[in-house]
C-alpha cells in the first residue's frame, strides 16, 4: 500500500492557492483568446467564479499558516494548464479530470490529523465547493452539455 504524504496547513494552503491562481489565469486566457460560443464562455466564467470563491476561503499566512515552498513541492496537484487541450472537444474532459484530482488533494488534507480546527473548517468548506463542482461537471459530462457551475 502506498503511503500518503503528510499534508499540513503549512503545505496544503500555499500549494492550493498557487494552483488555483494558475487555473484562473489559464481559464481567463482561454475565455478571451479561444472561446467564441457564449455557452462555453458562460461555463468558463462560472468555473472562474467557483475557483475565486475557493481562493477567498484560503487563509493568509497571518491566519496560522506559514509559507513553506520546499515541502509543498513534494505534494502533487495538477492544474488546468497541465491538461488543457487545444480543442474544445476535449476541454471539458480535461477540466473535469483536473477538478476531480484537486478535490482528492483537498479531501486527503481534510482527513489528515493535526490540522488546527479553524483551518480544518476552512478546508471542509473548500472540499464542499469542490464536491459541488465535480458533481455538476459529472452530470454535464454525461449529458454532453456545458452547463454553468453553481456554487
Amino acid at each position: 500500500m502506498m503511503k500518503r504524504p503528510k499534508i499540513t496547513s503549512t503545505t496544503v494552503f500555499p500549494k492550493l492557492e498557487g494552483i488555483l491562481k494558475e487555473d484562473v489565469s489559464v481559464l481567463e486566457r482561454m475565455n478571451s483568446d479561444h472561446i467564441e460560443d457564449s455557452k462555453y464562455r458562460e461555463f468558463i466564467n462560472s468555473l472562474i467564479n467557483a475557483k475565486n470563491k475557493i481562493l477567498g476561503l484560503i487563509p493568509s499566512t497571518g491566519e496560522g499558516i506559514s509559507e513553506s515552498p520546499a515541502p509543498a513541492q513534494k505534494l502533487h496537484i495538477v492544474g488546468i494548464k497541465n491538461r488543457a487541450p487545444r480543442d474544445l472537444t476535449n476541454l471539458f474532459s480535461a477540466i473535469k479530470d483536473t477538478e476531480v484530482e484537486q478535490m482528492k488533494f483537498v479531501r486527503n488534507a481534510v482527513v489528515d490529523e493535526g490540522m488546527p480546527n479553524e483551518l480544518l473548517g476552512k478546508l471542509e468548506k473548500i472540499l464542499k465547493i469542490y464536491e459541488d463542482i465535480t458533481e455538476q461537471l459529472g452530470r454535464s459530462y454525461k449529458t454532453k452539455q456545458f452547463n454553468p457551475i453553481v456554487v
